[in-house]
């Protein structure tokens, strides 16, 4: 969400509305790389197991 935000509001309208295509897709890329790894963190720190519901046969 955090790269749309940041793609909208800075990078189009600094860069492609004067027509810098390449330094558009490489700060795109740069962002990506930087931000993707972030949330792959986060999201693993929050992780929690999956642990199934134990079953007993009586």
């Amino acid at each position: 969400m955090i790269i749309v935000y940041f793609n909208l509001y800075y990078l189009v309208l600094n860069y492609l509305n004067r027509k810098k295509f390449l330094t558009y897709i490489g700060l795109l890329m740069l962002a990506t790389i930087i931000i993707t790894p972030i949330k792959v963190i986060i999201f693993i720190s929050n992780f929690q197991p999956y642990r199934p519901h134990s079953t007993t046969w009586s």
